[in-house]
């Protein structure tokens, strides 16, 4: 997994942040969970574990508003629907 790598090898968040740009909320959702399988551990454990300060909040914020954004985008679906 690029996001595990790339968080553990160097403690870079710019592959969290351009992975959160390009896919969709589920599709993050799909890594997030794909990570845990692999790895026994969350992404957000990572993130905390191997970054630190401006780079460390930024990735929480993104997560937190993906999280959001999917939240949203799942409840309307489901009252649309």
């Amino acid at each position: 997994m690029l996001a595990n790598v790339a968080i553990r090898k160097s403690g870079d968040c710019h592959v969290i942040v351009e992975i959160a740009c390009v896919l969709s909320p589920e599709e993050f959702l799909a890594v997030k969970r794909a990570c845990r399988a692999r790895y026994k551990h969350s992404l957000e454990e990572d993130l905390a574990a191997h970054t630190t300060g401006d780079i460390r909040k930024a990735c929480t914020i993104i997560n937190i508003l993906l999280i959001k954004q999917f939240r949203i985008s799942h409840h309307l679906h489901n009252v649309l629907t």
